[in-house]
Protein backbone atom coordinates (compact mmCIF):
# COMPACT_ATOMS: atom_id res chain seq x y z
CA UNK A 1 0.00 0.00 0.00
CA UNK A 2 1.25 3.28 -0.74
CA UNK A 3 2.46 5.22 2.03
CA UNK A 4 0.23 8.37 1.21
CA UNK A 5 -2.92 6.20 1.26
CA UNK A 6 -2.58 4.95 4.50
CA UNK A 7 -5.02 5.81 7.06
CA UNK A 8 -4.23 8.13 10.09
CA UNK A 9 -6.46 8.31 13.16
CA UNK A 10 -6.47 9.63 16.80
CA UNK A 11 -7.38 8.52 20.05
CA UNK A 12 -10.50 10.40 21.27
CA UNK A 13 -11.45 10.22 24.66
CA UNK A 14 -14.62 11.01 25.91
CA UNK A 15 -15.88 11.81 30.08
CA UNK A 16 -16.47 9.65 33.14
CA UNK A 17 -19.10 7.09 32.08
CA UNK A 18 -20.49 3.62 33.28
CA UNK A 19 -19.78 2.35 30.05
CA UNK A 20 -15.81 2.33 30.87
CA UNK A 21 -16.08 0.30 33.54
CA UNK A 22 -18.59 -2.05 31.84
CA UNK A 23 -16.28 -2.09 28.43
CA UNK A 24 -12.99 -2.61 31.31
CA UNK A 25 -14.34 -5.29 33.21
CA UNK A 26 -15.02 -7.36 30.44
CA UNK A 27 -11.81 -6.73 28.76
CA UNK A 28 -10.20 -7.38 31.75
CA UNK A 29 -11.45 -10.73 31.49
CA UNK A 30 -11.14 -11.71 27.87
CA UNK A 31 -7.58 -9.61 26.69
CA UNK A 32 -4.55 -10.12 28.42
CA UNK A 33 -2.52 -6.73 26.97
CA UNK A 34 -5.24 -5.15 28.60
CA UNK A 35 -5.35 -7.04 31.67
CA UNK A 36 -1.15 -6.43 31.61
CA UNK A 37 -1.55 -2.52 31.50
CA UNK A 38 -4.35 -1.88 33.99
CA UNK A 39 -2.36 -4.09 36.50
CA UNK A 40 0.36 -2.27 36.20
CA UNK A 41 -1.81 0.75 36.59
CA UNK A 42 -3.01 -0.85 39.62
CA UNK A 43 0.46 -1.26 40.93
CA UNK A 44 1.61 2.07 40.01
CA UNK A 45 -1.51 3.64 41.60
CA UNK A 46 -1.59 1.44 45.10
CA UNK A 47 1.54 3.05 46.16
CA UNK A 48 -0.19 6.97 46.60
CA UNK A 49 -3.99 5.23 47.43
CA UNK A 50 -5.44 2.32 49.58
CA UNK A 51 -7.80 1.10 47.23
CA UNK A 52 -7.56 -1.00 43.75
CA UNK A 53 -8.56 0.24 40.54
CA UNK A 54 -8.65 -3.98 39.57
CA UNK A 55 -10.91 -4.53 42.50
CA UNK A 56 -12.91 -1.31 41.68
CA UNK A 57 -13.62 -2.12 38.01
CA UNK A 58 -14.39 -5.92 38.92
CA UNK A 59 -16.91 -5.05 41.56
CA UNK A 60 -20.58 -6.21 40.86
CA UNK A 61 -23.30 -3.47 40.26
CA UNK A 62 -24.77 -3.46 43.73
CA UNK A 63 -20.84 -3.10 45.08
CA UNK A 64 -19.24 -0.69 43.00
CA UNK A 65 -18.07 2.73 44.25
CA UNK A 66 -17.37 3.83 40.42
CA UNK A 67 -20.46 6.71 41.38
CA UNK A 68 -17.71 8.15 43.55
CA UNK A 69 -15.64 10.74 41.67
CA UNK A 70 -12.61 9.84 43.70
CA UNK A 71 -12.87 6.25 42.51
CA UNK A 72 -14.36 6.94 38.77
CA UNK A 73 -11.44 9.41 37.77
CA UNK A 74 -8.57 6.84 38.39
CA UNK A 75 -10.17 3.89 36.97
CA UNK A 76 -11.36 5.92 34.06
CA UNK A 77 -8.02 7.08 33.23
CA UNK A 78 -6.54 3.70 33.86
CA UNK A 79 -8.64 2.08 31.45
CA UNK A 80 -7.81 4.27 28.86
CA UNK A 81 -4.09 3.55 29.20
CA UNK A 82 -4.64 -0.48 29.35
CA UNK A 83 -7.00 0.06 26.09
CA UNK A 84 -4.79 2.14 24.06
CA UNK A 85 -2.06 -0.41 24.84
CA UNK A 86 -4.43 -3.05 23.27
CA UNK A 87 -5.48 -1.01 20.36
CA UNK A 88 -1.74 -0.46 19.52
CA UNK A 89 -1.02 -4.39 20.03
CA UNK A 90 -3.64 -4.76 17.26
CA UNK A 91 -1.21 -2.34 15.18
CA UNK A 92 -3.81 0.31 15.51
CA UNK A 93 -1.63 3.61 15.87
CA UNK A 94 -2.97 6.79 16.42
CA UNK A 95 -1.28 10.21 15.50
CA UNK A 96 -2.81 12.12 18.45
CA UNK A 97 -4.42 10.59 21.87
CA UNK A 98 -6.70 13.47 23.40
CA UNK A 99 -9.74 13.68 26.27
CA UNK A 100 -12.13 16.01 26.95
CA UNK A 101 -13.86 16.33 30.52
CA UNK A 102 -12.78 13.60 32.57
CA UNK A 103 -10.92 12.09 29.76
Amino acid sequence: MDSSLKAKCAFVYAGIGTQWKGMGADLLQEQSIFKETLELCDSIFAQFAKWSIVEEISRCAESSRIDNLLIAHPCNVAIQIALTSLLKSWKIEPQGLIGHSSG
